[in-house]
């Protein structure tokens, strides 16, 4: 549940595929690819089991695109842009729970400030691609990821 959602709420709040690894992904379009870090546990929830209990998960994120010209450019700045905004507030990430939905926060904070990465001449030299790291953090009530599958 968590995990699709979290997945859902990039692909429909920023426009880009979401991939979370190990799993193929579409690496001819702008898309973010999601690598588990790992969990923690999250406020009074610390050295606390108790079903309201809370955990922070945590994600590296790559935002990648491929492409050459001055239309791809473009549309890497304003993917971009979308990203660098959530720097400071926040995606929404919605989990259906008893009674309707709930709000989750998934926090973005940029780990480095992106570079482009050049293919061998013997590649062809192209098309080039565009890389920038960051990482995701959501804290949530633990007893929500119980029910994955």
């Amino acid at each position: 549940m968590i995990l699709e959602a979290i997945k859902e709420a990039i692909e429909t709040g920023l426009g880009l595929d979401a991939a979370i690894y190990p799993q193929a992904a579409k690496t001819g379009t702008a898309h973010i690819e999601l690598l588990y870090k790992g969990i923690a546990a999250a406020g009074e929830a610390k050295g606390n089991p108790a079903p309201n209990a809370s955990e922070t998960i945590s994600f590296a994120a790559f935002f990648r695109t491929d492409g050459t010209g001055t239309k791809w450019l473009a549309e890497t700045i304003k993917h971009e842009r979308m990203l660098t905004f959530l720097e400071t507030e926040y995606l929404p990430v919605f989990i259906t729970v008893p009674g309707g939905k709930a709000e989750l926060r998934l926090y973005w904070s940029r780990q480095d400030k992106g570079a482009f990465e050049y293919p061998s001449i013997d590649d062809g030299g192209m098309p080039v691609s565009y890389a920038a790291k960051f990482e995701l953090n959501m804290t949530y009530p633990a007893h929500l990821l119980d029910g994955e599958e």
